[in-house]
């Protein structure tokens, strides 16, 4: 697929993610290895704010593969398996690293308690699909959090704002009064309906 040239890796509007990983596109050549990626139907998108300048372009490559059923991601066998697993509804844990928070964004700008919806978690599933109604959130204080039925994609990133607004489109609000997480450190934990824990994550300032 690349042959020969220059590696170049560009960055987007982040240098690294929360686990200290480089975070880069990857050209060699003329050659857009990312989007290569997505149009051979090899990969997914997985989109990470504030890194999503080729979001909507990766997107479109991967329903174009999927449509054509290009790469290994979208056979009949694949398919038909996956459609099996999702109509079991598993409450079988998921490891750890399948689900990982991408951001816990605790201090919100200005003050806190006037700013509630700038105060959020995001957190992205790389497994497979889930259906996560009845799953709850929680913090160190047992502030809780619990979501209404909801089939979680892979590589769809769910943000929860701690204010309030209309669920939609992979956001959630708690509908909290005042701040949940604290400013200083605190501990995240995900639950499935059945109370099993799925995901701790803690912080320090």
């Amino acid at each position: 697929m690349l042959g020969d040239g220059i590696v170049r890796l560009v960055p987007d509007e982040e240098d690294r993610d929360i686990y200290g990983r480089l975070l880069r596109y990857v050209y060699v050549g003329e050659t857009f290895v990312n989007l290569e990626l997505a149009e051979r139907g090899v990969a997914v998108v997985m989109r990470i704010a504030p890194n999503t300048r080729h979001a909507d372009e990766f997107k479109e490559a991967v329903a174009a593969a999927e449509k054509a059923g290009v790469g290994c991601l979208w056979d009949a066998e694949s398919l038909a398996a996956e459609a099996a697993a999702r109509a079991a509804a598993t409450r079988t844990p998921v490891p750890t690293e399948r689900i990982m928070v991408t951001n816990l964004h605790a201090n919100a700008a200005g003050r806190d308690q006037e700013n509630l919806n700038d105060e959020y978690v995001t957190i992205v599933n790389l497994g497979p699909y889930l259906e996560i109604g009845g799953w709850s959130l929680s913090n160190e204080a047992d502030h809780r959090y619990t979501f209404a039925d909801f089939t979680w994609a892979t590589g769809v990133e769910l943000r929860l704002h701690t204010g309030s607004g209309t669920d939609g489109d992979g956001a959630f609000y708690w509908g909290a009064s005042s701040p949940i997480w604290n400013n200083t450190g605190d501990t995240l934990r995900l639950e499935d309906a059945t109370g099993t824990q799925v995901l701790v994550y803690s912080y320090t300032d």
